[in-house]
This record gives C-alpha cells, sequence and structure tokens, in this order.
C-alpha cells in the first residue's frame, strides 16, 4: 500500500470480479464452463494491466460476497436505494433502456409517451410510468 495524503490506496496486481454468468449478452457461461460476454470484456479491457479472476455466483450472493471482500467488483447491478445504503457504484458503462412492445393493431398499439426515453428514477418517469399503468388495465 502507498500514502496518499492520510489515505492508503491499495496497489492492485490482481482483481476478483463477481458475475452471475446467466445474463445473455452481458454475461453467459458457455457449455464448456467459460464465461463470456460484454461485462468480462469491459472488466478485461478497464483492469488490462491487472490479473482478473472472474468467478460465477448465483444473484443473492453478489452484495453478500463483496462485503465479505470475496469479490472486489460485481458486474451487472443497478443502483437502488437498498443497495446504496451498503455499495457503491461507479458510473454505468451501459444504459439498457426497457420497453414494451405492442402489437401495432392491438389495444394497446398507442400507449402514453411512445417514443419518449424516460428514467424511471424521476418524477416525470415515474408519472409516466403510473399513466401506462392505467392503460395496460384494458
Amino acid at each position: 500500500m502507498r500514502g496518499i495524503g492520510n489515505a492508503f490506496v491499495k496497489a492492485w496486481t490482481k482483481v476478483t470480479v463477481g458475475v452471475e454468468g446467466v445474463f445473455p449478452p452481458f454475461n453467459s457461461t458457455t457449455p464448456s464452463g467459460e464465461l463470456q460476454g460484454l461485462d468480462l470484456d469491459a472488466i478485461k479491457e478497464s483492469a488490462s494491466t491487472l490479473e482478473c479472476d472472474i468467478v460465477a455466483r448465483d444473484w443473492d450472493s453478489q452484495i453478500p460476497s463483496l462485503l465479505l471482500g470475496k469479490f472486489d467488483v460485481v458486474l451487472t447491478m443497478g443502483p437502488n436505494e437498498q443497495r446504496r445504503k451498503v455499495i457503491d457504484f461507479s458510473d454505468p458503462y451501459v444504459i439498457t433502456p426497457n420497453t414494451f412492445l405492442v402489437a401495432a393493431d392491438g389495444p394497446l398499439a398507442k400507449l402514453p409517451h411512445t417514443g419518449e426515453h424516460l428514467s424511471s428514477d424521476t418524477e416525470e418517469g415515474q408519472k409516466a410510468i403510473a399513466e401506462i399503468k392505467d392503460v395496460m388495465k384494458v
């Protein structure tokens, strides 16, 4: 470790990364047991000067493993209020929008907010979701 002011920074040579291994195209496991996907490519590129030990574990063990020091990093987990109480998040390296797919000539073809890009983390986005919920009570 080396000091910066009063803080100490670990001299990283290896990073242990937790993934679920069942969330393609972000991370998945091949029939031969090899982990692959966008998350793995991102961490290998980001930590290209480090040895990366990538470990697949079930979803529910990801945060406990991070808190116990079994993982240094967990991939493909978005922030929410409960998670923010115990872990920190980097800036996202991928943002995946969620959409409703409906039949063009069906009863839901004209959902409110069609074509808009909204975040459910905002008041505007929450209002849009409420409006869509009302319409879907068809």
